[in-house]
């Protein structure tokens, strides 16, 4: 929580990800959009900051962690490339959980939470930003198509994961959406809570 409130006094827009570490969350994809955002955008660069809390899968098993080692090493090589080439514009939190008290204080300090999932189950992450931020500033949702909230918050910016340009674009208008836009989506996103 001190880390993004530093990140916000600073002045930058805040985007934010919780996901578990696992191949089906889209972490790389998220990683390497925003990335491209940096890139291409060099106004973005000392302006944005992206903290992605990673968490051990909850159903986490001897079998799984092959998969989890090869997830969380791609995302780490793609954060220290981030991080070299643009210090302070990423930060990676490794946690064993969080808990649902932990998540709201995080999602009502971001300006944007992101969610990039390839196919998911139930997730309540995507709800829970919009709720964090219900009497506060309005954040701005980055939905990827595949998740399961995807039909429900039609005030959130869908994506397709798979595309990065697009997955960018969508970054770029949340760094950059009026106020009186974030107020509207949210008010149509509450709408569901």
């Amino acid at each position: 929580v001190s880390r993004l409130r530093a990140i916000r006094g600073e002045g930058k827009v805040l985007m934010l990800g919780i996901d578990e570490i696992e191949r089906l969350k889209g972490l790389p994809l998220k990683l390497l959009a925003f990335e491209n955002l940096l890139h291409s955008k060099p106004e973005r660069q000392a302006t944005t900051a992206l903290v992605q809390i990673a968490v051990r899968a909850r159903n986490f098993t001897p079998a799984a962690e092959a998969d989890y080692e090869d997830v969380r090493g791609e995302v780490n090589e793609i954060i220290e490339r981030i991080a070299a080439k643009f210090p302070g514009a990423v930060y990676l939190v490794e946690l064993p959980t969080i808990s649902l008290a932990q998540r709201m204080q995080l999602w009502a300090l971001a300006d944007v939470a992101v969610f990039t999932p390839l196919r998911e189950g139930y997730n309540t992450c995507p709800l829970e930003a919009v709720y964090a931020c219900r009497d506060g500033a309005p954040g701005v949702v980055l939905l990827s198509e595949f998740s399961c909230c995807a039909r429900v918050l039609n005030g959130a910016l869908r994506i397709n994961p798979w595309h990065t340009d697009e997955v960018t674009g969508a970054l770029n208008r949340a760094c950059t959406m009026s106020t009186a836009e974030r107020l509207a989506r949210r008010d149509r996103d509450l709408q569901f809570l």
